[in-house]
């Protein structure tokens, strides 16, 4: 594949992007409002919300990006698939003004939007891939993490904000001005996937490497797993956190937002120095120092409920120090395998990592609850905090083997034979 090295290009790429996660941000901000606030619904409709956004993004993933795999001309596909996102932004607030909007149609509706989001987020990584070299790509992953922290901070403030002036309905109409100025972004970027077409019409025919094989190769990296695991681990602690910080260190309900704001502080400084890290440690000494950055949060979650006086530096030192963290291996472990996966096979990799950080992360978070059940919240923290050193030690272990561990990526192969190599010229006759 030949990739188009135009800094503007990429910088374009970079503002189109971050402009769609921002406009995602303010969606996923403001769902749970329009179920609370306009349909006045309870607990277990917020969580049917959830859930739905949850497992369509699981389910439909790997079958999306298997389909732009297929494809040729990414980038045109990408902003075709921003402006579908956009309509489908529109959807709930029609259904609003037409005074239709129950909870039946606001998940059916859910279930477009999630959709077409990840249909968008399938084509992200191939569209990085053909505009950014691959010396380049663990930098681009990273900046991209950095994007999404800092839409987190723009959505979760921006959005319920907004419900002060106009209906939280209305407030999606938000989201889809930004993809539709994301996809005008990317519209003259078109030239890059002419150039590339035509690179691949002039270089050998390649046959398309099955999602299974994948799958196996994804799943047999020791670098992927520990990411896996350490989204797990993480997990353990997200159904515990909000308890904690109200009931057992008092902290006001008023100031538990702002106090987690700080994570997405972390999550821009760990996306921004994760390919410096990385070029200067390696991807084990990178995970182990990420594995014991997060059990150094946790040590101070737990302090701070012994340390009254120094609660919020400490719960702040917490966010900022476990969103550092995370975002650092997740951005060294991406950004490695978009770096080393083809054109025909990077949506699926990545979907793939994706999917098994994410299905995963869901185990964690029932395991965490059945913990808390079982013993105390205060137990939860322990348990995370010694599984982070645990993964420390096994990244650790990994570096004095002084091997990777990793499978090759399977790259695309050529669709027809070889060609023999010619025989060995005949011996002389003897004398």
């Amino acid at each position: 594949m030949t990739t188009t090295e135009t800094p503007s290009a990429a910088r374009t790429y970079l503002v189109s992007r971050g402009l769609a996660l921002t406009g995602g941000s303010v969606a996923e901000a403001v769902l749970p409002l329009i179920v609370v606030v306009t349909l006045h619904g309870d607990t277990s409709a917020v969580g049917a919300v959830t859930a739905t956004m949850l497992t369509v993004g699981l389910v439909t993933r790997i079958p999306l990006a298997s389909w732009v795999d297929s494809r040729k001309r990414h980038i045109t596909v990408q902003a075709l698939a921003q402006i579908l996102a956009a309509a489908s932004a529109c959807l709930i607030p029609l259904l609003w003004w037409s005074r239709t909007l129950t909870l039946p149609t606001l998940l059916a509706s859910v279930v477009v939007v999630v959709s077409t989001k990840t249909l968008v987020a399938s084509c992200g990584h191939s569209t990085l891939n053909s505009v950014v070299p691959p010396r380049r790509r663990t930098r681009a992953v990273g900046a991209l993490n950095s994007m999404s922290s800092a839409a987190d901070i723009v959505g979760s403030s921006a959005g319920p904000a907004l419900t002060r002036l106009v209906p939280a309905p209305a407030i999606l109409l938000v989201d889809a001005a930004l993809n539709l100025l994301s996809a005008a972004l990317l519209w003259p970027l078109r030239f890059v996937d002419a150039e590339t077409t035509v690179a691949e019409r002039v270089s050998e025919p390649v046959r398309i490497v099955p999602t299974t094989t994948l799958v196996l190769t994804v799943a047999r990296r020791r670098d992927v797993w520990l990411l896996w695991l350490s989204g797990v681990v993480g997990s353990l602690l997200a159904p515990v956190t909000l308890v904690y910080l109200i009931r057992d260190l008092h902290v006001a309900p008023a100031l538990v937002g702002v106090l987690l704001a700080f994570g997405a502080v972390g999550g821009i400084v760990g996306g921004l120095l994760a390919h410096r890290i990385l070029r200067w440690l390696g991807m084990w000494p990178l995970i182990a120092a990420s594995s014991g950055l997060s059990a150094v949060s946790t040590v101070c979650l737990l302090s701070a409920g012994q340390l009254h006086r120094l609660v919020y530096p400490l719960v702040i030192l917490f966010e900022v120090l476990s969103a550092s963290a995370g975002t650092l291996l997740v951005a060294a472990v991406f950004g490695t395998l978009q770096t080393a996966t083809a054109r025909p096979e990077i949506s699926r990799v990545m979907s793939i990592a994706s999917t098994g950080m994410e299905g995963l992360a869901l185990a964690g978070i029932a395991a965490g609850v059945a913990l808390s059940t079982a013993w105390s919240d205060h137990a939860v923290i322990v348990v995370t905090a010694s599984c982070y050193v645990i993964l420390a030690l096994c990244a650790a272990a990994a570096y004095l083997t002084k091997g990777t561990g990793n499978p090759a990526l399977v790259t695309h192969r050529r669709s027809h034979p070889k060609t023999p190599e010619p025989p060995p010229p005949p011996a002389p006759p003897p004398r």
